[in-house]
């Protein structure tokens, strides 16, 4: 936190601790030598659990096996399905490589997928072994794999061999093209395994590591590239703010992390790669989100930190048994993606002790910030503070830095920032200007201390009466309803003001019946936001459309609510 009082919307962080120039694949080796025997992955749903030492033998048995097939550095390798070993194990044999693993989310459309594919001009493709429909999928995009008698693929000519966790309905196809697991991880010669931690040490830290594919609210999702320099020292980051936290001392011997979200995702960075830094276990609580297994879990396995969206927590907490369940072990929940709502914070701090917020953005590698010892009023107030080696400044509309407690948009600059987007050199400057600062496109405000709140995204200003109104600031106040479970503002069309303010609500119910009225949420709002903020309508909703990255779409709500205009206006 800062030393002295700000007054203009600039702070650098200070870094605690000094960055490495270890890759990810250098750093694995150092750590495994450290700890061999300790489990590194435990796989609660599929009861698998790989020790340090197995999962170094594992990916580089399948690396020896990639440079068999002619696979070297700067060869893109894509991923796609839900969290399996196998995935790992294909991400850490790139890592030692340099092979630039391009990981899609696992609802990525296939029209979308196939397009990316082509452009990153992918050579192999990694299939895990489930959900059921993803081989009809990839048969939908690659048709000639229904064809055991073509030659190659030739819908994508970069694309050489598929891998897949199953034993592959695919194996007959000619020229071997596609392997299932235990077939692939049989190819490398001793020639071939000699070889791989030779090169793994040739790896230099700025070179490119993996490309996460942004959630495409807006068209096709942006490739963007990250660094080995950004992941390692970010995740050694993500451990530094844990310093004093009571039970920890920064001790990540007893730290056992939970994966919530689908590895594809840049918000599951810190489950993938905190154990290559620091040594602690993570477990990966299940293939695709299910709350009832995430409960089990955390029991069973006795998690003690865990990044959750907030569908995430709020499905976890409204289990109908969930006082069956011995959540003493969890102590740390990073909360990311939205306001946390006054009634749901509430009811979490009964089987978390401490809840914080996460900013990031793909970006950014998803975590820039993550602190469980900030000051109450700024947990409440959603904001937060940077990790070290962080600048970040709030710029107006003239260009300039913007006084404390003005509203501007918030740019980043530090190690943990993406390198550029593959093949969108148009798009990487209007991001990443040519002094390297991001503008991220949220709305922001910093105050006295350097803690910065989101107010909500340029694209999703509300234009009432030609003011730009920002959502994130009605929703906070909403948040703190004790009747709301969660809340999305919007704006809808409207013939005097251009646009008008909508609130979607989820409410609290007893006895299957709301416990507040929509006149009593926009009474609530009066005095807590600008006038012009305070909803003319608000909108009952049972639950939230989502992104495929979990985060609720506000681009969708938006066009459900316009269907809804003629209910809303009753």
């Amino acid at each position: 936190m800062a030393d002295t009082t700000l007054t203009r919307s600039y702070i650098h962080v200070p870094r605690k601790i000094p960055f490495t120039c270890l890759t990810i694949g250098q750093q694995f080796y150092e750590t495994v030598k450290r700890i061999p025997d300790k489990e590194m992955f435990v796989f609660f749903e599929d009861d698998e659990r790989i020790t340090f030492q197995q999962m170094k033998d594992q990916s580089q048995q399948f690396a020896a096996s990639l440079l068999s097939l002619g696979m070297k550095k700067g060869d893109r390798m894509a991923f796609w399905g839900a969290n399996h070993a196998e995935w790992l194990i294909g991400l850490y044999a790139c890592a030692q490589l340099g092979i630039i693993a391009v990981t899609f989310r696992l609802a990525l459309p296939v029209q979308a997928l196939d397009i990316l594919l082509k452009k990153l001009r992918c050579k192999c493709l990694l299939l895990s072994r489930s959900p059921d429909d993803l081989v009809n999928r990839t048969v939908q995009m690659i048709p000639e794999l229904r064809d055991h008698s073509t030659k190659g693929f030739p819908s994508f000519p970069d694309l050489e061999f598929i891998v897949h966790g199953n034993l592959s309905p695919f194996d007959h196809h000619q020229e071997s093209c596609v392997y299932n697991m235990d077939a692939f991880m049989k190819l490398a010669t001793q020639s071939d395994m000699d070889q791989v931690e030779t090169i793994c040490w040739s790896i230099d830290m700025d070179d490119p590591c993996i490309i996460y594919t942004t959630s495409g609210t807006t068209g096709l999702p942006k490739p963007t590239v990250l660094s080995h320099h950004a992941v390692v020292n970010c995740a050694a980051d993500t451990g530094a703010y844990r310093q004093g936290v009571d039970g920890f001392n920064d001790n990540w011997d007893s730290v056992r992390f939970g994966a919530t979200m689908g590895f594809a995702c840049s918000s599951s960075f810190s489950p993938k790669f905190l154990p290559v830094v620091r040594g602690c276990t993570t477990i990966v609580l299940f293939r695709v989100f299910d709350a009832e297994i995430m409960a089990k879990a955390f029991q069973q396995e006795r998690v003690t930190e865990c990044i959750f969206f907030i569908n995430h927590i709020s499905a976890l907490l409204s289990l109908p048994n969930i006082d069956d369940y011995d959540f003493s072990s969890l102590r740390i929940a990073c909360m990311s993606g939205s306001t946390m709502p006054l009634s749901l914070l509430q009811k979490a701090n009964k089987i978390i002790k401490y809840i914080t917020n996460m900013f990031g953005m793909t970006e950014t590698l998803d975590n820039i910030a993550n602190h469980p010892l900030d000051p109450k009023d700024v947990l409440d107030d959603s904001a937060f503070f940077p990790y070290g080696g962080m600048e970040c400044k709030i710029v107006n509309d003239e260009g300039t830095i913007a006084p404390i407690n003005t509203q501007g948009e918030l740019h980043m600059r530090g190690y943990p920032l993406f390198m550029y987007y593959w093949g969108e050199e148009e798009k990487t400057k209007a991001m990443k200007d040519s002094n390297g600062w991001i503008h991220t496109g949220d709305i922001a405000e910093m105050d006295h201390r350097g803690f910065i709140k989101i107010r909500g995204r340029e694209k999703e200003l509300i234009i009432k009466s030609a003011i730009n109104i920002a959502p994130a600031e009605l929703e906070s106040a909403l948040s703190r309803h004790p009747s709301v479970n969660s809340v999305l503002v919007v704006g809808v069309p409207d013939y005097n003001t251009g646009e008008e303010v909508c609130a979607c609500v989820s409410v609290r119910k007893e006895n299957g019946k709301i416990t507040v009225t929509k006149d009593e949420l926009i009474e609530f709002c009066r005095g807590k936001v600008h006038a012009l903020l305070v909803p003319k309508y608000v909108v009952f909703v049972d639950r939230f459309p989502t992104t495929d990255t979990g985060k609720f779409s506000r681009k969708e709500m938006t066009k459900r609510v316009i269907e809804m205009l003629d209910v809303i206006t009753e």
